[in-house]
């Protein structure tokens, strides 16, 4: 919700196209094993469950394509937020979800209407770890006439407060002249 009033009031509206947001599996089975046995030792397989931690973006497919890098990071009271803008790219873009203790992931393609997304920090623990994430499609909203004509205020006084000159010109009640 602050993501979405922080865009509202940057005068940016949500595109039709619904966000994906916290869809990762809360946790993921993994049987892991070894590959190639050590002499003298005895080899362990082992199935487990593991906790979702954070998610990454992609460029393309995961394999294929590039991790992304973040295109902002900011670090609060309420814990770090990355948010990574999404321009237009023919492959595509795909989150994948990690989980701790395993290198397993689990991963989708995004909507190719999909240009933005975060993802805020849980900041009890010392390791990245998701609270919340999203994923959305974002387009410049037009301003009403109202704020248009606002704004042309602003810009020719350089104020954002403006008294009528009719009531500039008048005196106080009770005020001696």
């Amino acid at each position: 919700m602050a993501l979405a009033a922080g865009l509202a009031l940057a005068g940016v509206a949500p595109a039709a196209a619904a966000p994906l947001s916290d869809a990762c599996p809360a946790r993921l089975a993994v049987k892991q094993s070894v590959v190639d046995d050590t002499p003298g030792w005895t080899s362990m397989s082992r199935q487990e469950s593991y906790p979702f931690t954070r998610v990454s973006l992609y460029a393309g497919k995961p394999g294929d394509g590039a991790r992304l890098v973040p295109t902002f990071e900011n670090r609060g009271a309420t814990g770090l937020r990355d948010g990574w803008k999404l321009p237009k790219l023919a492959a595509g873009y795909w989150v994948a979800c990690e989980y701790g203790n395993t290198t397993a992931a689990v991963a989708r393609k995004l909507d190719d209407d999909n240009d933005f997304c975060q993802a805020n920090y849980d900041p009890r623990f010392t390791t990245l770890v998701v609270k919340h994430w999203v994923c959305l499609a974002w387009t410049p909203s037009k301003p009403s006439p109202a704020a248009r004509a606002g704004s042309a205020a602003i810009r020719a006084t350089g104020s954002t407060h403006r008294t009528p000159p009719a009531q500039a010109a008048q005196p106080m009640p009770g005020a001696s002249q």
